[in-house]
């Protein structure tokens, strides 16, 4: 018995000392192992190229816990994949338990072909999976539902009497949709019922949610109460109500805006321009198609324009818009041609809407030609000079002209120097060399050198107490005596209480001034005049009004008057926040609110700013008055 129990130890011994001494471990055989390969499709592949990404997942199983090691991927030449795994005991007393290990292996993105991958331990094959990559397509699609569903019920653009809605859909999708069928939509008393079939590509995988938008247009919709619901796969996936109103009675005739009219430089092109035809209900659009336009110029005579297109929109902004084209008369426009010329209606009353309103004055606007002439060249030598005098606080103007010698040499005239003319933010110095004693227009004579036997006069002109806008002086005698200057003042106090509009005429009108006391004093800051245009002495009375709009605010305005005949006259509106800068009003920021025949051929009309009192940073309103 001794005996054996020393064999025992002697056995033990030596193979502690043989573990002790080898340099590696001991290598285990598996009892079973097998590989199967999973397919992923990548995102953004519909429609184009197919690639799949492959992992392979191992599952490998030894007859007692060991050390597992995974080795590298191997790629054999004819394509095949490969995974070696090796099984190592472990030191110490094992338990004899059966014990399964598993990994996951990126194989890699593969294009469409036959793959095969196997899994090795100590050169055996313990198992392997043939996979193959698809070229995609539609063959494999299944129906599928949205995981969310919302509808907005949305009123469409039209000109008819009763409105059109729509149904925006918005889908959720957690898997891929190839496509979407829609179906018709169908009506049954107060019940609107539209289909919607969703086409799931399995084999494509999204990282989010994927959204499928549509508009369903639902047609139009009597006064009531309406349900809208969205089916799919014989299932209710989503409900709205649609909730009609009864029409609104329209006694407004339809609207008209000319747009582009307008020639501002010399040119020998025809002009072409757009007029808007526009009506809260339905326009009847044969009176547009049958209609014709002409203008009227300020001599009279009526041309025919041409219509070059025609074009009818669901905009709720516009009904049609028609291009209309002008040629110049005699053959190219120019400063002889400039004015503003009436467009007119040849068959205005057939101009209506559904309800029946419709245009009775066949003037629709303007067309307006802005061709500038340039100053005169002065026929004599002529200087204007600004100063201030400290001690008055008033502005002088220097007026020095040139007398030539074949005048200068005579005894026979005199001068008459004549009053400041004020005229909107402009002054006009208009001297004239008279015969002596018989105040007479002496005719014009050539020039002559300054430096020969001519003669300089002078005088000085008193402006007043000018404050505040931007100011000419023009200066042009009846000998051709022309000269220009403008005075920009800026002394109102910017950090001063802000003043109700009506505060701002009142000011102003009562200022002192040696020139005329009458009410048209704020025509200095409420209209302007060209300086250069000797004959411009238009005169007027506007004033400014708080004007309630549609939207229920208080807009700011001015109501002005402008005799009929006037029609080689233009006006301009122009704003300020602190009567230093202007800036001119177009027809996005003022809109005119009322146009009425006063009395005696006097037109008066009113406007007022788009946005209300106190949105607007205009505080200040003005119009200029230009002649042609």
């Amino acid at each position: 018995m001794i005996r054996k129990v020393k064999e025992l130890i002697l056995i033990v011994l030596a193979f502690s000392i043989s573990a002790g001494f080898s340099d590696e471990p001991e290598l285990v055989l598996p009892l079973a192992g097998e590989i199967s390969v999973e397919m992923f499709p990548t995102p953004g592949v519909p429609g184009g190229d197919v690639f799949q990404l492959a992992v392979a997942r191992l599952m490998v199983t030894f007859p007692f816990p060991v050390e597992i090691n995974w080795g590298k991927l191997k790629q054999a030449p004819n394509g095949r994949f490969c995974v070696e795994v090796e099984g190592y005991r472990l030191d110490g007393i094992t338990p004899q338990v059966v014990t399964t290990y598993s990994q996951s292996v990126e194989l890699g993105m593969f294009e469409p072909g036959d793959y095969e991958a196997a899994l090795k331990s100590v050169g055996e094959i313990l198992g392997k999976d043939e996979f193959f990559v698809n070229g995609g397509g539609n063959i494999d699609l299944v129906n599928g539902l949205p995981s969310r569903v919302e509808i907005d019920i949305v009123q469409l653009p039209t000109r008819g009497l009763y409105p059109t809605f729509a149904a925006n859909i918005q889908m959720t999708f957690d898997q891929y949709v190839d496509h979407v069928d829609w179906g018709d939509v169908s009506r049954k008393e107060n019940l609107v019922e539209s289909e919607m079939t969703a086409w799931i590509d399995p084999s494509v995988r999204i990282l989010t949610p994927m959204i499928v938008e549509e508009q369903i247009a639902l047609g139009m919709f009597f006064p009531g109460d309406y349900h809208y619901q969205l089916n799919s796969l014989k299932e209710v996936i989503s409900r709205a109500n649609i909730s009609v109103a009864g029409p609104q009675r329209d006694f407004s005739p339809p609207q008209i805006t000319v747009r582009g009219a307008l020639v501002d430089r010399v040119s020998d092109e025809p002009l072409e321009f757009s007029v808007e035809f526009f009506d809260d209900a339905e326009l009847v659009f044969d009176g547009v198609e049958t209609q014709e336009l002409s203008v009227l110029n300020r001599k009279g005579e009526v041309v025919e324009l041409e219509r070059t297109s025609l074009n009818f929109t669901a905009d709720m902004s516009v009904g049609a818009i028609a291009t209309y084209r002008m040629n110049p008369p005699g053959g190219s426009w120019d400063y002889g041609d400039r004015g503003r010329y009436r467009i007119l209606l040849n068959r205005p009353q057939l101009i209506r809407d559904l309800y029946g309103n419709s245009l009775v004055d066949p003037f629709i606007g303007y067309l307006s030609v802005e061709i500038e002439p340039e100053d005169p060249k002065p026929a004599h030598n002529t200087e204007l000079i600004l100063r201030i005098d400290e001690i008055t606080d008033r502005w002088k103007a220097r007026a020095r002209i040139f007398v030539p010698e074949d005048l200068a040499v005579r005894d026979d005239w005199a001068v008459d120097w004549g009053r400041v003319i004020p005229r909107g933010p402009s002054f006009f110095l208009r001297p004239r060399i008279v015969g002596a004693g018989s105040n007479e227009d002496i005719g014009l004579f050539p020039p002559s050198d300054t430096t020969g036997g001519g003669v300089w006069i002078e005088h000085s002109y008193d402006l007043g107490s000018i404050s505040g806008g931007n100011w000419l002086i023009c200066l042009n005698s009846n000998l051709g005596h022309f000269a220009k200057e403008q005075l920009i003042m800026s002394d109102l106090d910017p950090m001063g209480e802000p003043q109700d509009p009506f505060d701002f005429w009142n000011d102003w009108v009562d200022r002192e001034t040696e020139l005329e006391n009458d009410h048209h004093r704020f025509w200095e800051y409420c209209v302007g005049t060209d300086p250069a245009d000797s004959s411009d002495d238009h005169d007027g009375e506007p004033r400014p009004e708080l004007i309630e709009g549609d939207d229920g605010e208080k807009h700011f305005g001015i109501r002005c008057r402008m005799a009929m005949s006037v029609v080689d006259a233009r006006l301009r509106f122009e704003g300020s926040s602190d009567m230093i800068t202007w800036i001119e009003l177009g027809p996005e920021a003022i809109e005119e609110v009322e146009r009425v025949i006063v009395e005696d051929g006097i037109e008066e009309f009113v406007v007022c700013l788009v946005s209300d009192i106190n949105a607007s940073q205009i505080r200040y309103l003005r119009v200029v008055a230009e002649r042609w």
